[in-house]
């Protein structure tokens, strides 16, 4: 049941270490927040999967011929 641990980032110089660590600290922020809210709002083309489930499961099958391709 651990409460805590360490991340070691290592780069070839210190602008990649500090975008490393906004980018690790950015994730974290977004993961406390969704446990704290007990939500998520999709993002990062989740329309776009959305989109291509419902044509490849709904609208594709119904299609005959050339408008299948």
């Amino acid at each position: 049941n651990a409460k805590s641990c360490t991340i070691l980032l290592q780069g070839p110089n210190q602008h990649s270490l500090t975008q490393f660590k906004d980018a690790l600290k950015d994730g974290m922020r977004a993961l406390k927040n969704a446990i704290e809210d007990k939500a998520v709002v999709p993002g990062a083309g989740a329309f776009e999967v959305a989109t291509s489930v419902y044509l490849k499961n709904e609208v594709i099958p119904k299609q005959t011929g050339k408008a299948k391709l």
